[in-house]
Parts: structure tokens; C-alpha cells; sequence
């Protein structure tokens, strides 16, 4: 369970250890990352079928609700509280709300 300040966390991250870079290349390294999975693995499940074919609009939608998918916030929680190291935690947290804000903001 999410603590109460879980959000106002962003601020509180050790900035020596996140740069903008950082954040801008995980932006993209996520996007990139999921949609290579996304459609890979729904082009090979289309080969191996015919009666359900995952169309564009699909394969899309799989990979848009996966970038901000409650999946990667919870393991972002989970990874804060159960590493040995508590910055790398925070660190994982930050970049996934900022991962998942940019994504909102960008595409709404």
C-alpha cells in the first residue's frame, strides 16, 4: 500500500543521481522497449493463428496501457521498500511517475 507522500516523493529523490538526461533517456528507452514487445510478440502470436488476429488498433492500445500501467507502479512501491539500497528504490519510483506523467500529459 502506497504510503501518503508516495507523490511527494519526486522532490525528495537525491538529485546527484538524476539529471534530466537520465529521466529523458528512460522516457524513451521505456516507450521503445514496450512497443519492440508489444508488436513482436503479437506479430508471432498472429502467425501461429487465424481466428483472432491482433489488428493495429490493438497492438496500440497494448502498448499504451502498459507504459502506464498500475503493474510498473506497484513494482516501483515494492522495488522502494524491499532493496537493500533505498536511493536506487527511489529512484525507480521517480522515473516511473515521471514516466507515467509524460505519458498522460503527452497524450491526453
Amino acid at each position: 500500500m502506497p504510503s501518503k507522500n508516495t507523490f511527494c516523493n519526486i522532490f525528495l529523490v537525491n538529485e546527484r543521481n538524476l539529471s534530466a538526461a537520465l529521466v529523458i533517456s528512460q522516457i524513451f528507452v521505456v516507450l521503445i522497449s514496450r512497443a519492440l514487445n508489444v508488436y513482436l510478440c503479437s506479430y508471432l502470436a498472429n502467425l501461429s493463428r487465424s481466428n483472432f488476429i491482433i489488428d493495429n488498433k490493438k497492438k496500440f492500445f497494448l502498448w499504451f496501457a502498459g507504459v502506464r500501467g498500475a503493474m510498473a507502479f506497484a513494482l516501483a512501491i515494492k522495488s522502494k521498500q524491499e532493496l537493500a539500497n533505498k536511493e536506487t528504490g527511489g529512484s525507480f519510483l521517480f522515473l516511473t511517475i515521471i514516466i507515467t506523467l509524460f505519458t498522460v500529459i503527452t497524450f491526453y
